[in-house]
């Protein structure tokens, strides 16, 4: 690092700085007025910037308690947080840039600390649990405490396990008198026994609290100081129920409001001799004090703070599949907080399946549905996991099960029983929403269906074929063309898989996932799908053919509606059918609903056109299902519009792409400001054109008014208005 730059390019700067030697390291300091005090910045050399560049602040103990400030050496120098160091971009090409803006904001930092003691005082509280953490010395163990309210109450203390000395068994236990959740207490005491420990423990909660003290030597007088912050209500029962019983240890959990919200802190008290807390000055001495680093098992604190969403802890999901997806998907259900899982799987967990599953060689020739559920249960505190057996087509003989469920996600990859399995939820009007999830071998991709009852699509709109309209053999999400192999075998038919790894799995249960928790949430509300999309390296050497969907995919990770204009479960009735020439043409409940939105309706509203789109479904009827709406670079007024043809056309040709050529371009339409609309002259003039443009269909012209909906077509010449049937 070359510093006499660094200091050449502060000579032409306000900063008073100075190369210096401090404590026989080489250093630059920088004298600064703050308030009526001059204070000296030191930043000592280092060979590169590797983060934020460090200043300390020379004889901090002559200031006073000051937040974001930790003493070091008894005082004479002070470490200041400006922010998290490694988090910043530092230029390590002009190091005299990194070193100005570090010490901005360490002047910044201390004008503000040094000049506005309310400031100061709400900070050191705001820090309080950093600092509480720094205090030595510490105990042995660190205590995990149940405690789901804050409320004045004993813990039984379980000392570590002796069997295994990591994670939570090396921790000390505290289980509150008010923690009844069955799940919590054994995620906390675990496998192992636990021997209660030799004295009690309590949480106690107070109504303020004074900033951290700065060593162990000050704890008893912050004690006392605590002691008297409980708030006046709880006193009594704390002198009468707590206060009096007799040990050699205590373990002391607090709890207070702070300013970054309430802060939970341990203080570990211990004497050779039994005795009662010490509440006076002159008991302090028989007691050694020690901070208790503390974690809180508690559900409000842990799962907002973990990612998790604790309103999804009443929500019931039903798993069906416990495979490589499935047991990924299960792992993703519990880390995002649902609480009530039921997985069912018919099949045992076997080594082959060890590089795409998430059990492990404990779980070698156990059913898969209950090694899931032990997981679940020993990774997540508060879910409740029930293993099951039974295979998809079975919980056609459990409905109360189904409909106890708020969700039922089926990941087992065999399209002939989820597509059975849907028809009988429909056949008996089930409202649990379902989603289907499966992925395509040779990492191409994978993909999940929403299918919400009451809302338009299901499961049926992925499988209607793209080329007839009709329901089809295979999904017309796939990336694969159908009717190809696609699974390998090493030992005969009994040893046949299809070859994807763990990532293509887990891709595949993200996106799954993502739109359950999604619907649970209540972010989603209407059928949806969504597919990710791989590389086709794997298919093509494996001279697999490639759908159409895969080329023109776009989207990946992207939920989309799942409804399927060509799906006639879903599509309904026509709202509107007009009959002209030898076509009956029906208008989908989609498309009016969209219009009356751009009905002229006030003296303000301009013209809003689009495109048509829609089907032939045979010769005489077509149907019209979709439209292009109106785009922000489209020239719209009170009498005339001009569509932009690139931006519309973009629109055509996904519609066309994504469903072969079953669906596609069919007409244009638009508003007029009268009740009952008739085509002008400009009108007939541009559908003469698009006429002659697509000689290939026919072409139907709409035009909306304010109260009723017109309909034309050009046929062998003549402008032709439809006739309105129903």
């Amino acid at each position: 690092m070359n510093y006499e730059s660094i200091l050449l390019y502060f000579l032409n700067t306000a900063y008073d700085i100075y190369p210096e030697e401090y404590n026989g390291r080489d250093c630059i300091s920088v004298k600064i007025q703050i308030g009526d005090k001059e204070v000296i910045l030191t930043h000592i050399c280092v060979s590169e910037f590797t983060c934020l560049p460090v200043f300390l602040l020379r004889d901090a103990g002559e200031y006073g308690r000051l937040a974001h400030v930790q003493i070091l050496d008894n005082g004479s120098l002070g470490a200041i947080c400006v922010n998290d160091s490694e988090a910043v971009s530092v230029n390590f090409q002009r190091p005299e840039l990194a070193l100005e803006e570090s010490l901005r904001r360490h002047i910044k930092l201390l004008k503000r600390v040094m000049c506005d003691p309310v400031w100061n005082r709400k900070e050191l509280l705001r820090e309080f649990k950093s600092e509480w953490d720094r205090i030595a010395p510490g105990t042995d163990h660190k205590l995990v405490c149940s405690a789901q309210s804050g409320v004045l109450e004993e813990m039984e203390i379980l000392q570590p396990a002796k069997e295994q000395n990591y994670g939570i068994y090396r921790c000390l236990v505290g289980i509150s008198e008010s923690n009844s959740d069955l799940n919590c207490l054994s995620y906390l005491k675990g496998e192992q026994k636990r021997q209660k420990a030799n004295g009690p423990g309590y949480i106690i909660p107070l109504e303020s609290l004074e900033p951290a003290p700065l060593d162990g030597q000050s704890l008893p007088a912050w004690f006392l100081d605590a002691i008297g912050r409980i708030p006046g209500k709880l006193k009594d029962q704390f002198q009468r129920k707590l206060a009096q019983f007799r040990a050699n240890q205590f373990y002391l959990v607090f709890n207070a409001p702070t300013p970054s919200g309430v802060t939970w802190f341990g203080l570990h008290l211990s004497s050779r001799k039994k005795g009662v807390l010490p509440q006076k000055k002159e008991r302090l001495g028989l007691w050694e004090f020690k901070r208790l680093p503390v974690d809180v098992l508690n559900k409000e604190l842990i799962m907002p703070r973990s990612g998790a969403n604790p309103t999804l802890d009443k929500k019931k999901v039903l798993l069906i599949g416990c495979g490589s997806v499935g047991s990924e998907l299960a792992l993703k259900l519990g880390s995002a907080g649902v609480g009530e899982l039921n997985v069912s799987d018919p099949d045992t967990y076997s080594l082959s399946n060890i590089y795409r599953h998430t059990l492990n060689k404990r779980f070698v020739d156990v059913p898969k549905s209950i090694g899931l559920s032990m997981m679940l249960s020993i990774s997540y505190p508060w879910i409740s996991a029930f293993p099951e057996k039974g295979k998809l087509l079975s919980f056609k003989d459990c409905p109360d099960l189904i409909n106890h469920m708020d969700l039922i996600i089926i990941a087992i990859g065999s399209p002939t029983h989820e597509r059975l399995f849907h028809e009988y939820l429909v056949t008996n009007k089930t409202k649990t929403p379902v989603i289907n999830t499966w992925l395509e071998g040779h990492g191409i991709g994978g993909h999940a269906t929403l299918d919400i009852p009451g809302s338009r699509g299901c499961l049926g709109c992925a499988y209607i074929e793209n080329e007839t309209g009709r329901p089809g053999l295979s999904s017309n999400l796939n990336f694969f063309e159908p009717n190809q192999s696609i699974v390998k075998n090493y030992a005969g038919c009994g040893e046949t898989f299809i070859p994807y790894g763990a990532i293509h799995s887990t891709q595949t249960a993200l996106i799954a996932a993502d739109l359950a928790i999604s619907y649970l949430e209540g972010k989603i509300t209407t059928s949806q799908k969504v597919s990710w999309k791989g590389q086709s390296d794997g298919a093509v050497a494996n001279c697999i053919k490639l759908s159409d969907r895969y080329n023109i995919f776009r989207e990946s990770l992207v939920p989309e509606p799942l409804y399927n204009p060509l799906c006639k479960k879903c599509r309904g009735e026509p709202v509107i059918t007009y009959t002209g020439g030898k076509y009956t043409i029906h208008v989908a409940r989609d498309l009016v609903d969209s219009w009356d939105g751009y009905r002229q309706i006030t003296q303000e509203a301009v013209e809003s056109a689009g495109l048509l789109i829609g089907h032939r479904e045979n010769d005489k009827e077509i149907w019209l299902d979709g439209i292009t709406r109106p785009k922000a670079t489209d020239i719209n007024k009170r009498n005339y519009f001009k569509l932009d043809d690139r931006a519309h056309q973009e629109d055509i040709d996904s519609v066309f792409a994504e469903s072969a050529q079953h669906r596609g371009y069919l007409g244009t339409w638009h508003t007029h400001p009268q009740d009952h609309p008739g085509p002008s002259p400009v009108d007939t003039e541009d559908w003469i054109k698009h006429n002659e443009q697509n000689t290939d269909r026919p072409l139907f012209f709409i035009i909306i008014g304010r109260k009723s909906i017109k309909a034309f077509m050009l046929e062998k010449g003549p402008l032709t208005e439809l006739t309105e049937i129903s």
